[in-house]
C-alpha cells in the first residue's frame, strides 16, 4: 500500500469527511489518495490560510478531528495562522505538509536551504503545536500518525504536524506489519467534594464556562435547571450552553453584558470550567480583588492552573467529567433562585439592544439577535473579529444544537469566511457568516470556493466603512487620529463583488428587514448581505478606561451602581 493511501484510510477510520488544502507538487501524491477515498471529500480553497481555517471551522463544528494540507515551503508557512489558532482555541487538527525529498534536503542545520520549497517547517510551528515531526521512514507512518492524532485529541485539544517528504509519501509499505507504540490515555475520576461543600455555604454562586467544557447535553442542562445556579461564559464558551438555558447569563468580560460581569463580581463562590480567565475577561484584576470569595477553576491543562495563586482551588480533571460529579450531587438551593432572578432582573433592566444608541443605519445588536432567532435550529454561525465579534457574543440567542465558530485566542481577522465553509462541510446544515469589511477582505478569495463547490453560505457583512475597534481605541487613546482604521481604509463595491462571484446581493439599509431576512435565510444559494452600519459604530458595553468591568461605557450613574450592589447583596 502506498503511504499516502494509507493515510487517507486512517483519516476515514477517526470520522474525518472532508480535508482542506491547496495543491502543490509535494503534496500532489496526498491529494491525489484523498480525492480517490470513497469517502472522504477534498475541499481546495483558495489560499493555504483558507484551508487552514476552514479546518478549524470543521473542527469547531464536528467536534472532532479536522485535516488540512499545504505543499513545502510558502503553502507550509501559510498555514500558521490556523495552526496558531488551534492550538490557542484548543482545536484537535492534524496539519500535513509536504517537503522535497530527503536526498534533497539540507545534510548541514546551518544551510539556509538546499532543495527548491524547503523549509523546516517543523521548527517553525513546534511553539504552536502539542506535536511535530517530520517523517524519517516509511515504515513509522503508521507510528507518527497514531502519536499525532492522538495528541491532537487527548487532554487539552491541539493542532498537530506531521512534514512528510516526497518519497515517504510515495513509499509502499504493509500496515500489517508494523507495530504501533502508543500508550491510551486513562482519564483520572474527580475528586469534588470541596466544590460541593463550597457551593453548599454559598449564597450567591455562578458557574463559568469556558472553551474548555464540552458542549452541555440535555441530561446536564436538566440538572443545572434545578439547581439554579447561574452560568456565565467566556466567547468559546457560550455555545457550550443553550442561550434560552433558564440559567444562562451572558458572556461576561470587558466586552460582556453588564448582568453577567455583575453576577461574576458579587458572587460569593466562583466554579470555572475549563476557561484561562484572561485580561479580555478580568479587565487584568485577580477576581478575589472584588469580594471574599471562593473560586475553584477545573481544567485539563495544569500549565493553566499553575498560573493562578494558592487563592484558587485548582482541580486538574476533565471539566465535563467535573460537571456532572458536581451537579448531579449538588443540592438545590431556594436562594440560588432568588439570586438568578436578580441577574435576570439585570439582563431585562439593561437590554442588550438598546445599548446600541445610533439611529443612523441598521442597528448591528438588533439584526445579530433577530439573525439567530430566525435562523434553523442547527445552524452554525461563524463569525469573523472585530466590533462584529462583540456584537454577535452579546446578541445572539444560539440554541442548543447550534454552534458558533470563531478565532477566540487568536483573534485572527478573515477567519469566518474559510472557517464557515468548513463548519458547512462538517454537517452541511444551514451556515451563516458573520463578517465586517476588514475582515472579509482579508480572505475574499474564499468567494471563489464557495462558488466552485456551490456552498449556500449566507454572508452578512456588517460594513461600517471602518476598521471600527481599532477607530473607538484611536478615538480614546489617539485623539481620534484614525490612520489605517479609517484613512488609508476602504472597500470594493459589494453589489458587484457579488456579480463577479456569481452571488446573490441584497443590502439592508435600516431596521425594516424581516421580510427579506426570512426570505434569505429560506433560500438554498449563497448570498452576500451588506448591512449599512454608521461609521460611528460602537460595541456597548465597553471597557471604561480607569474602571473595572463593572462600570462599562456608556458608564451608569454611581445612583445605579449602588442600586445594583444593594440587590445583588440582598440575595442572602
Amino acid at each position: 500500500m502506498k503511504v499516502t493511501d494509507y493515510i487517507a484510510e486512517i483519516l476515514v477510520e477517526h470520522g474525518v469527511t472532508t480535508v482542506f488544502g491547496y495543491q502543490g507538487s509535494s503534496v500532489a501524491h496526498l491529494i491525489d489518495s484523498i480525492s480517490q477515498h470513497p469517502n472522504l471529500t477534498f475541499v481546495e480553497t483558495r489560499h493555504e490560510q483558507g484551508a487552514a481555517f476552514a479546518a478549524n471551522g470543521y473542527a469547531l463544528s464536528a467536534g472532532g478531528l479536522s485535516v488540512a494540507v499545504a505543499c513545502s515551503g510558502p503553502g507550509g508557512i501559510n498555514l500558521i495562522s490556523g495552526i496558531a489558532d488551534a492550538y490557542y482555541d484548543s482545536l484537535p487538527g492534524l496539519f500535513i505538509t509536504g517537503q522535497v525529498s530527503q536526498k534533497e534536503m539540507k545534510t548541514d542545520s546551518d544551510m539556509r536551504q538546499n532543495g527548491f520549497q524547503e523549509t523546516d517547517i517543523v521548527s517553525i510551528v513546534s511553539p504552536i503545536t502539542k506535536y511535530a515531526v517530520s517523517i524519517s521512514e516509511a515504515d513509522k507512518i503508521k507510528d507518527e500518525l497514531t502519536k499525532a492524532i492522538q495528541a491532537a485529541v487527548s487532554g487539552r485539544p491541539g493542532p498537530v504536524l506531521l512534514d512528510i517528504p516526497h518519497n515517504i509519501q510515495t513509499a509502499r509499505i504493509c500496515p500489517e506489519k508494523i507495530v504501533k507504540s502508543v500508550k491510551e490515555c486513562v482519564s483520572a475520576k474527580p475528586d469534588i467534594d470541596a466544590v460541593i461543600e463550597e457551593l453548599e455555604n454559598s449564597r450567591r454562586p455562578v458557574f463559568v464556562f469556558g472553551g474548555g467544557i464540552r458542549r452541555i447535553d440535555i441530561e446536564q442542562a436538566a440538572l443545572l435547571d434545578r439547581l439554579s445556579i447561574p452560568v456565565v461564559t467566556s466567547y468559546r464558551g457560550k455555545d457550550r450552553i443553550d442561550n434560552c438555558n433558564v440559567c444562562y447569563c451572558g458572556t461576561f468580560g470587558v466586552f460582556g453584558l453588564r448582568c453577567a460581569n455583575w453576577a461574576v463580581r458579587y458572587s460569593d463562590c466562583i466554579v470555572c470550567f475549563g476557561s484561562r480567565l484572561d485580561g479580555r475577561q478580568t479587565a487584568g484584576e485577580d477576581l478575589h480583588l472584588y469580594a471574599d470569595k471562593k473560586i475553584s477553576v477545573i481544567d485539563v491543562d495544569l500549565h493553566e492552573l499553575n498560573k493562578f495563586s494558592d487563592d484558587y482551588h485548582k482541580y486538574y480533571i476533565d471539566a465535563n467529567d467535573a460537571l456532572t460529579a458536581i451537579i448531579s450531587r449538588a443540592e438545590g438551593n431556594i436562594r440560588y433562585k432568588k439570586w438568578l432572578s436578580t441577574i435576570k432582573v439585570w439582563e431585562k433592566r439593561y437590554p442588550i439592544v438598546n445599548e446600541y444608541r445610533i439611529f443612523d443605519g441598521v442597528n448591528p445588536n438588533k439584526l445579530l439577535r433577530d439573525i439567530s432567532r430566525k435562523s434553523d435550529i442547527d445552524a452554525n454561525i461563524a463569525v469573523d473579529v472585530g466590533q462584529n465579534q462583540l456584537w454577535a457574543n452579546t446578541s445572539m440567542i444560539i440554541a442548543q444544537s447550534q454552534y458558533l465558530v470563531q478565532s477566540c485566542g487568536l483573534g485572527a481577522m478573515g477567519f469566518a469566511l474559510p472557517a464557515a465553509i468548513g463548519a458547512y462541510f462538517a454537517r452541511r446544515t444551514q451556515t451563516i457568516c458573520i463578517t465586517g469589511d476588514g475582515g472579509l477582505q482579508m480572505n475574499i478569495q474564499e468567494l471563489q470556493t464557495i462558488k466552485e463547490y456551490k456552498i449556500p453560505i449566507k454572508i452578512v457583512l456588517l460594513n461600517n466603512k471602518s476598521l471600527g475597534l481599532i477607530r473607538d481605541y484611536q478615538n480614546k487613546a489617539l485623539n481620534g487620529r484614525h490612520y489605517g482604521s479609517v484613512s488609508g481604509f476602504g472597500s470594493p463595491d459589494y453589489e458587484l463583488l457579488a456579480k463577479a462571484y456569481g452571488l446573490k446581493y441584497v443590502k439592508i439599509k435600516d431596521n425594516t428587514y424581516n421580510d427579506v431576512l426570512e426570505e434569505i435565510l429560506k433560500d438554498d444559494i449563497p448570498y452576500i448581505v451588506e448591512a449599512d452600519i454608521s461609521r460611528q459604530s460602537t460595541a456597548y458595553p465597553e471597557p471604561t478606561y480607569g474602571s473595572d468591568i463593572i462600570n462599562q461605557s456608556m458608564e451608569l450613574s454611581g445612583e445605579e451602581l449602588e442600586r445594583i450592589k444593594e440587590e445583588a447583596y440582598g440575595c442572602r
